[in-house]
């Protein structure tokens, strides 16, 4: 049996999906990070259970070619990446395997994974960050703690953000305003910036405008959002504009989207246009009645829209659905309607009243659809599905139930969130 905090020399077989690599010791599992398949190293094992152990590099002994050196000095100490260490065709790679292993695992029927969609710049891509302060130190926090790990720039993060940091923690350490944390979202051309704070007043406003509009001019919109609540929860409801407008315009492609700080929005407009593509060529023309359900505010059908004579939105989240119907008249879209509800109890209802829905859009959260769900759209005579997954465990667990019916085309995975181990999903399903 190995011990804790023996040192074993050890090399990697397999790679696992969190940017870990796999060991053996004496056919006993080791979980390593930041070693890749292929390479040896001496290993400290600093955690034994009865089924694995987890363990550290000391030092490494030999290189895998997909190693690289990552370009964040902070990339060891905060939990923002844990891919970085990766060359990006690794990445990809990974994540294609990672949607394979779920499929065969939670899936009976087999299901064949395409390669996954990479990004044409795997940095920079974030529109929306939220960076915690503790007085005038800003940072990230470090994995599963509330330990601030103070960085200077984020190669995740729109470059704007550098400079509205700095002017932040200068205001914070002159004026002693308790902020929290500072939000920021951008678009092609605007920029929102939300200054999270325990009370409604600060001192100076005048003056943190006028150096926030001097480093960055694209700023249309400046806010402070009132969070007294000691919660892990980092907006509160009470938004004050104190510059420009309440929202700011969003695009993915040419559509357009009224974005304000509680708007849920893709955090990778490029890839997301890449994603929402894909999931129209599996859609294919003239679509009739299309169900976009777990709607959001709308984004997918509205992109989608023309390629329907009808959308009909449903989500459970009612400021959604009020911005999905803000997002539709910004468009001058009128075949989309939104309804509020729950996806399993709005479907059922619709079919019932007697309206024919000729496919269905699937965006459900991490945890899939719901059964009851599921199980409609099993009874149905829907031709077609093109679901949409920010989970392939998830993904494929609801593919398995839905194969009884349909049949089930080539899953693609999608790189939304480069550098770290998260990754998206489309497939099309067909009725049988």
């Amino acid at each position: 049996m190995i011990k804790k905090n023996e040192i074993y020399t050890v090399t990697a077989v397999d790679d696992g999906f969190g940017g870990e690599g796999i060991a053996k010791i004496d056919n006993f599992t080791v979980f390593v990070p930041y070693l890749i398949k292929g390479e040896t190293a001496e290993v400290k094992i600093l955690k034994v259970l009865s089924t694995h152990a987890f363990g550290k590099i000391e030092k490494l002994i030999t290189k895998s070619e997909h190693r690289a050196e990552p370009k964040c000095p902070a990339f060891f100490k905060c939990g923002g990446c844990n891919f970085l260490h990766l060359s990006y065709e690794k990445q990809l790679e990974i994540k294609k395997n990672q949607v394979a292993e779920c499929m065969k695992k939670y899936c009976k029927v087999p299901v064949e994974v395409a390669d996954c969609i990479g990004a044409e710049n795997p940095y920079n891509y974030r529109n929306k960050a939220q960076y915690p302060f503790e007085n005038e130190i800003y940072g990230f926090y470090a994995s599963r703690s509330h330990r601030l790990v103070p960085i200077n720039s984020c190669l995740m993060q729109n470059e704007k953000d550098e400079g509205i940091l700095k002017v932040v923690s200068e205001y914070i350490k002159k004026s002693k305003a308790p902020i929290r944390h500072l939000y920021t979202r951008h678009s092609r051309e605007n920029t929102m910036a939300v200054l999270v704070s325990k009370t409604a007043k600060l001192p100076f406003t005048n003056v943190l405008t006028k150096e926030l509009l001097s480093v960055c001019p694209e700023i249309k919109s400046i806010i402070v959002n009132v969070n007294s609540k000691d919660t892990n929860v980092i907006l509160g409801e009470k938004n004050i504009t104190i510059y420009g407008t309440d929202t700011i315009e969003g695009y993915i492609g040419k559509t357009k989207f009224n974005i304000s700080p509680h708007s849920f929005f893709q955090v990778n407009s490029k890839q997301t246009e890449v994603l929402y593509n894909k999931a129209g060529e599996l859609l294919g023309e003239n679509c009739g009645h299309i169900a976009d359900l777990y709607c959001g505010i709308g984004s997918i059908g509205l992109y989608l829209a023309d390629k329907a004579e009808k959308i009909t939105g449903v989500e459970i989240v009612e400021s959604a659905v009020k911005d999905a119907q803000i997002n539709a008249k910004l468009n001058g879209i009128e075949n989309a309607r939104y309804i509020l509800g729950a996806s399993e109890d709005v479907l059922p209802t619709l079919i019932k009243n007697g309206e024919k829905i000729d496919a269905v859009i699937l965006d459900p959260p991490r945890k899939g659809c719901h059964k009851a769900l599921l199980d409609c759209l099993l009874d149905t005579e829907i031709e077609k599905i093109v679901y949409i997954s920010c989970n392939p465990a998830t993904l494929a667990r609801d593919l398995d139930i839905l194969s009884e019916k349909y049949t089930i085309s080539t899953v693609t995975p999608v790189d939304m969130f480069p550098n770290t181990q998260h990754v998206e999903c489309v497939v099309r399903l067909c009725r049988t």
